[in-house]
Order: structure tokens, then sequence, then C-alpha cells
């Protein structure tokens, strides 16, 4: 079964990062395997653009805050593809509401209007044009050293709701 549909398999990978790599990027690639697996995934182009630096080829990733972890793009083979949002993915144990990340939060939520902002136990949708849009669900909490999950109701919310954002309006 896919990790994108098994909330068992997801709380595993979160918890092998923590315990064998504690370091943020060892996060992209599941968060991606979760949006590349949504219902979006026919409609929009999802690009790590974490390494990017200043060229001219990648000036259309740099925000307000600098590159975000991924840009999400319409999905046409071009380099003149429409930027839609942004995703900014911070390590296991971040508190996603420190002033550094919230700065930066903003810079990206200015500049590319949909981001969604997780550390993996908790994520977050913002839209500046449709803040009624904007949502928060939590699947764990950190308790000492430990991850605390949540129901797997939770799982389900945020899948429905991954499901049913529009990149596109």
């Amino acid at each position: 079964m896919s990790l994108a549909k098994n909330f068992k398999l997801y709380k595993d990978e979160i918890e092998l990062v923590c315990e064998q790599n504690r370091v943020e990027c060892d996060l992209y690639s599941i968060i991606a395997h979760i949006i590349r697996e949504s219902k979006q995934r026919e409609k929009v182009s999802l690009r790590d653009v974490s390494v990017r630096r200043g060229t001219e080829f990648s000036k259309t990733f740099r925000g307000n805050s600098g590159f975000p972890d991924f840009v999400v793009r319409t999905r046409e083979k071009s380099n003149s593809a429409k930027v839609l949002g942004a995703i900014e993915v911070k390590y296991v144990t971040e508190n996603l509401d420190s002033e550094d990340h919230l700065e930066q939060l903003g810079g990206h939520i200015a500049f590319y209007k949909k981001v969604l902002y997780t550390n993996g136990l908790e994520w977050r949708y913002y839209n500046s044009k449709k803040p009624e849009n904007n949502w928060k669900i939590i699947l764990g909490k950190i308790i000492g050293n430990t991850i605390v999950w949540e129901e797997e109701s939770q799982w389900k919310h945020l899948l429905n709701n991954l499901n049913g954002m529009e990149w596109i309006e």
C-alpha cells in the first residue's frame, strides 16, 4: 500500500527520520510523495527548489523570503509554467510558530499567495486570496522525546483537505 494512503506507514517514516537522520530534508521525499499522490497530481507539478541559487533560470522561484522547499506550478513542460504556490517544510521537532519561521512564512505567503506549511506532525495551508480556505491539521505532538499521534481520522482529514485544495483557481 502507498505511503500516501496509509497512516501507519506515514507514522513509521516520520519516526524513522527522527531516529535515523534528524534533518529537515529527509522529510522532503515523504511530503512530496503525499502531494504527488493527491488528486491534484494531474493538474500541478511539484518542484523541489530547496537548493536553488539565484540564477537567471531560477528567478521565478525566489520569493520574498528566498526559496521555499517546493514550488507548485502548472503541469506544463516549460519554464514559463505558472507558479501556483509553495510548500515550506520544517524539521519534525521545529515549532512552526517560532518568530524566525513565521517571518519566512509571511514572506512566502506574500509572494506565492498559497503556501502549505508543515513539520510532518502539523500541516497548515494558507491562501492569502481566500483566507476562509486556510486550515490546520495536527497529526501528532512531541511530548518529551516521543511523538504522540492523533487518531487516524486526522490523517483522513488531511488527505481530504489535500485532495480538495485548489492550487489553480
